[in-house]
Formats: C-alpha cells, sequence, structure tokens
C-alpha cells in the first residue's frame, strides 16, 4: 500500500493559488487613467461571475464607504441614468474613445456635464440590484464604446 504523499502548507498554498490564477497575458489595459475611486478601496476579480439578474458579472466591483467620491478617470462627457439593476450611474464617454460605466452610486455630483480628469461624478453607494449589500461601485471599461472588457488588469495599474 502506497503512502500518501504530504506537502507542506507553503506548498499547498502555492497549488491552490495556481489552481485559481488566471492569466492576463494579452488583456486590454487602458492607459492614462486614473483609479475611480478617491478614498480607500478593495476589489477582486469577479469578471464573469454568476449573477442572478444579468447572468454573467461584466465589471469590477470596488468596494468602498458610502460616499466615497467617484472621479472621472479621463476627461470626457458624462451622462447620469437611474434605474433599473444600475440604480444611479453615471456614463462616461471618455475623450479616449472609450465608455467607463460606475453604477450603484448613493447619489450624484453635478449632472449631465462635460469633466475633467478628476472631476468628482457622484459617490459610492448600494443602488439598482445591489440594494441591501455592501456599498460599492460597479465599473466597466468598454473599448472604443463596444462590449465590456474585464477592467481588473486595468484596475490592478491604477488604484
Amino acid at each position: 500500500m502506497r503512502k500518501p504523499r504530504v506537502r507542506s502548507a507553503s506548498a499547498l498554498l502555492a497549488a491552490q493559488r495556481a489552481s485559481t490564477a488566471r492569466s492576463y497575458s494579452g488583456a486590454y489595459v487602458a492607459t492614462a487613467l486614473i483609479c475611480p475611486i478617491r478614498g480607500p478601496v478593495s476589489f477582486v476579480d469577479s469578471w464573469g461571475a454568476a449573477r442572478a439578474t444579468t447572468g454573467v458579472h461584466q465589471g469590477v466591483d470596488l468596494m468602498n464607504p458610502r460616499g466615497t467620491p467617484n472621479v472621472a478617470v479621463v476627461s470626457g462627457r458624462v451622462e447620469m441614468h437611474t434605474g433599473g439593476i444600475s440604480g444611479l450611474g453615471v456614463w462616461l464617454y471618455g475623450d479616449d474613445g472609450n465608455l467607463y460605466y460606475y453604477f450603484h452610486l448613493d447619489q450624484y455630483e453635478g449632472g449631465d456635464r462635460r469633466v475633467q480628469q478628476g472631476d468628482v461624478v457622484g459617490y459610492t453607494g448600494n443602488t439598482g440590484d445591489a440594494s441591501g449589500g455592501a456599498t460599492h461601485t460597479h465599473f466597466e471599461i468598454h473599448p472604443g464604446g463596444g462590449p465590456a472588457v474585464n477592467p481588473y488588469p486595468t484596475v490592478v495599474a491604477i488604484c
């Protein structure tokens, strides 16, 4: 009878990390952006995770306290949208040609307007389908205004 192989705790941790690691080789990473949150923030890569209301998650949830300022990652034009699963949301049509979404806000800063990079566009909350849950900002990147791409590699680089 063969004896079971015993691994050290560090070897087990390394094996676990390897089994859950994702390759970001060739991933879209937006450049010249700033972090969309002005304040403390934490996040994990939840791209593609199952969601009851939308099927799959198409953004990254930036966890931070209610009322934390959300800022324009680039200069551009913002539109405020209300309702549905996003709750209070901001669409930022960036001068870089990309579209950025900020969802579940507690309140807006100003209305539809031109903004400069770093201008406050709203404040973290939990509206829409996040109602009753942890406060956070759902952030998406749509290169060229097209389909969403995983924003995690970009957010890791800028926050």
